[in-house]
C-alpha cells in the first residue's frame, strides 16, 4: 500500500428528522487527504466525523431525492379523459337496467331470491348482492375504469378479485360481458381458490346468466359454475 489510511464503516443507516447525522454505509474513505492519521485520533469523535460525513451526506441526499421522485411517480394515479364515449356510457348503462330483485329456481322447482342489483354512487356504479341474507352472501361492484368495465367480487372466502371486461359481445342469445382476471387482494394461505373469470349474459328472453370460474392454488381455472336468474315476481 502507499501509506493511505482506510477506515471501514459498518452497514447501518440512521436518519434523524430534519437533518442527516451519523449516516453509516459500508464505505471506504481515504483519510490521508483530510487529516493526518495521528492527528485524527487526537480529535473528539464528533470532530473526526465531520470531515468524513460531507461526501457521504451529499451522496445520501441525492439518493433520497431519487427515491422521493420514484415514489411520487409510482403512486401517481392514472387520469382518464373527461370525455366519455357513447359505448362507454352504454356499458354501465346496460348493467344499470338490471336494478331490482332476481330469483333462481332450485332442484325442487321452488324459486328463491338469488341477487339484488342497485344503482349507486351517482349512477357511476352498480352493486349486486348475491344470495342476500344468506350465510354466504357476497357482493359484486361494477364500475367503469376509462373504457373498461370492472367487476370486483367480494367473496365469502375473504378475498377480493378484480376482473375487467373490454367490450360486450352481441349474439343470438343476448349481450355478454366477459370479465377476465386482473388482480386479487387479501388472498390468504388458507384460501383454496379465488374467482378469476366471469361471463355475465343478459338474455334476450329477459333472463340473466352468470358463468363463474375460479383459480385453484395451482393457478388452474376450474370448470364454470352457472347461475340462471329471472326477474322476481
Amino acid at each position: 500500500m502507499d501509506g493511505t489510511v482506510w477506515r471501514f464503516w459498518r452497514p447501518t443507516l440512521v436518519i434523524v428528522p430534519d437533518r442527516l447525522d451519523q449516516s453509516r454505509f459500508l464505505d471506504v474513505i481515504p483519510l490521508k487527504s483530510v487529516l493526518p492519521y495521528s492527528h485524527l485520533h487526537t480529535l473528539p469523535l464528533d470532530q473526526r466525523d465531520v470531515n468524513e460525513r460531507k461526501p457521504m451526506r451529499c451522496s445520501l441526499i441525492a439518493l433520497l431525492g431519487l427515491l422521493v421522485v420514484a415514489g411520487c411517480q409510482s403512486t401517481a394515479p392514472h387520469v382518464h379523459s373527461d370525455a366519455v364515449s357513447a359505448s362507454d356510457a352504454a356499458m354501465i348503462g346496460t348493467l344499470s337496467k338490471l336494478a331490482g330483485d332476481w330469483e333462481m329456481t332450485d332442484e325442487k322447482g321452488e324459486r328463491h331470491r338469488a341477487a339484488t342489483f342497485a344503482v349507486t354512487s351517482g349512477g357511476s356504479a352498480v352493486r349486486e348482492i348475491m344470495f342476500p341474507g344468506e350465510a354466504h352472501e357476497m357482493t359484486n361492484l361494477y364500475h367503469m375504469d376509462g373504457s373498461a368495465l370492472v367487476c370486483t367480487h367480494y367473496c365469502a372466502a375473504g378475498n377480493q378479485p378484480r376482473m375487467v371486461a373490454s367490450r360486450p359481445v352481441e349474439s343470438d342469445e343476448g349481450t355478454a360481458f366477459h370479465f377476465e382476471f386482473d388482480s386479487v387482494s387479501n388472498l390468504r394461505k388458507s384460501h383454496d381458490h379465488y374467482m378469476g373469470d366471469m361471463t355475465l349474459t343478459i338474455l334476450k328472453d329477459g333472463g340473466l346468466r352468470q358463468d363463474w370460474r375460479s383459480f385453484d392454488r395451482s393457478g388452474n381455472l376450474t370448470e364454470p359454475m352457472t347461475f340462471m336468474l329471472g326477474r322476481a315476481h
